[in-house]
């Protein structure tokens, strides 16, 4: 979710790509990022898909924020 505030956002962005390392692994992680009605995709580190992560992503982005999809 991005908000007007810039620092609190990118420190969000942060938080997410920290919480991602820490479930090295070989799932795609992509990071949709909506603004001004178009839509930009951001690359993250592959990770090991599991519930701890999907908790710990959601505690940052919340639930909605986090959507998991099965390719193959």
């Amino acid at each position: 979710v991005q908000t007007d505030d810039d620092e609190a956002d990118l420190a969000r962005l942060y938080k997410l790509n920290e919480i991602i390392k820490n479930f090295s692994g070989k799932d795609e992680v992509i990071l949709h990022l909506k603004s001004n009605g178009s839509t930009e995709k951001l690359r993250l580190p592959r990770a090991r898909y599991c519930p701890e992560l999907h908790k710990q992503l959601a505690g940052v982005v919340g639930e909605e924020g986090v959507r998991v999809e099965t390719v193959g």
